[in-house]
């Protein structure tokens, strides 16, 4: 084979890898439009993820003198798509009572502090691994919230994240934040969740 043909094989063996290796996992995002719980000067606010910014604070769950407790953190990393971005794998869950039911959607690999329904534990578990009718959500007062249904789309209208800091020191002191009424993780806990 000449020294062509032998580049032209080499070049073709690259395009099928690229081609038909498994896509990279999507960012731990939420969905624009999912409602994220700040500190204002006039007390709590309620603002959609994509407006979030660097000089904002949201409410971060840390361990305080008497046991956890809501603070003020500094948003230090705000950053998204666009709204005419197409996310391959979003998740939406549907949580709450039958009457009062809420809904948030997240890429797959989201974290959410849950009261995990095989072992009846508080752990962090992935959307994509959460069980309806046997895991709870939790609220910002600690309480079981039900976890009614769980679906998988394709979905249209970007994504965005925040992050209370740079630094995970294996807890999830600080980076636990208050989305659409729940408790889930911020960006940071999502890419490097403790073990």
């Amino acid at each position: 084979m000449d020294r062509n043909a032998v580049r032209l094989v080499s070049v073709l063996a690259c395009v099928i890898v690229i081609f038909l290796a498994p896509p990279a996992p999507s960012p731990a995002d939420l969905a624009h439009g999912t409602r994220v719980t700040l500190a204002s000067g006039a007390g709590q606010e309620l603002r959609p993820v994509e407006q979030i910014g660097f000089k904002d604070y949201v409410y971060a769950l840390v361990q305080g003198a008497q046991g956890p407790e809501w603070k003020a953190k500094k948003v230090i990393y705000s950053y998204g798509t666009g709204p005419d971005t197409t996310e391959p794998t979003m998740v939406r869950l549907a949580f709450g009572a039958a009457e009062s039911q809420a809904e948030i959607a997240v890429t797959d690999r989201h974290l959410f502090l849950v009261i995990d329904g095989a072992t009846g534990k508080i752990i962090l578990k992935r959307a994509n691994r959460l069980v309806p009718g046997a895991d709870m959500l939790m609220n910002p007062e600690g309480k079981p919230v039900p976890l009614r249904s769980i679906s998988f789309r394709t979905s249209r209208g970007g994504t965005h994240h925040v992050a209370t800091s740079t630094n995970l020191d294996d807890t999830w002191d600080g980076h636990l934040i208050i989305t659409n009424g729940i408790i889930s993780g911020d960006y940071l806990l999502q890419v490097a969740p403790p073990q």
